[in-house]
C-alpha cells in the first residue's frame, strides 16, 4: 500500500500562477495566496492530530482540495479540523502584529482577516458551512442537517451576491466578489 502523500497542481492553477508571474504584479499579490496556503496547512495539521490519513492534496488557484481516507473520527474532531484554518489565520495575525509595521505585514494581516471573514460564512463548501454541518449533525439526522445547510448556504450566497452586484454597480469595475459568489453557487447547487 502506497503511504506517500500525493500533491497535485492542476493545469488551471499552473496557468493562473504563470499569468500572475508574467504580469506586472508585485510580491504583494502573492501574500493572500500564502495566507490561504497556511490556512490550509492548519487544516492538515489538525487532521494529522486527529489521526486522519490524507491521501492527496490538490493545489487550486484559490485554496487546496484535501482528499482523506474514510475515517471514524467524531463530529467534535471534525469541528476541530473545520476551525483549525481560521485559528491559523488568527495566529498569523497575532504574530504579524508583533512584527515591525510595513506594507507587507499590514497587507498580510489584512489578507488573513479577509480569509477569516470569508471562511466563517455558513456556506456549504466553506469552513463555516462545514462547521455548521457538523454542529447540526450532533443534533439532527443527516437529511435534516443537509436541508438546513442548503437553505442557509442559499440565503448567504444570495445576500453576498446582492452585495457583489451593488459593489460592481457602484465601482464599475470590481467584480471579484461576484465571481466568488458564482463559483460558490455552482460548486454547491449545480453538482
Amino acid at each position: 500500500m502506497d503511504n506517500k502523500l500525493k500533491i497535485k497542481i492542476g493545469l488551471p492553477t499552473f496557468i493562473f500562477f504563470a499569468v500572475l508571474l508574467t504580469s506586472n504584479v508585485k510580491i504583494l499579490s502573492f501574500l493572500p495566496f500564502f495566507a490561504a496556503l497556511l490556512h490550509e496547512f492548519g487544516h492538515i495539521f489538525a487532521m494529522k492530530l486527529c489521526g486522519e490519513k490524507i491521501l492527496a492534496v490538490k493545489i487550486l488557484p484559490f485554496g487546496i482540495d484535501i482528499k482523506k481516507a474514510p475515517s471514524l473520527t467524531s463530529y467534535k474532531a471534525d469541528i476541530f479540523v473545520c476551525i483549525a484554518g481560521i485559528l491559523t489565520n488568527i495566529l498569523l495575525i497575532l504574530l504579524c502584529s508583533a512584527m515591525p509595521k510595513n506594507i507587507y505585514t499590514e497587507f498580510f494581516i489584512m489578507s488573513n482577516y479577509l480569509l477569516i471573514f470569508v471562511n466563517i460564512l455558513p456556506i456549504k463548501t466553506l469552513d463555516g458551512g462545514q462547521l455548521l454541518e457538523k454542529i447540526l449533525l450532533l443534533k439532527y439526522d443527516i437529511q435534516a442537517a443537509e436541508k438546513m445547510l442548503g437553505i442557509t448556504s442559499f440565503i448567504c450566497i444570495l445576500l453576498l451576491g446582492s452585495t457583489a452586484i451593488w459593489l460592481l454597480l457602484s465601482s464599475s469595475y470590481n467584480f471579484t466578489l461576484l465571481i466568488m459568489c458564482m463559483y460558490l453557487f455552482c460548486g454547491i447547487f449545480l453538482k
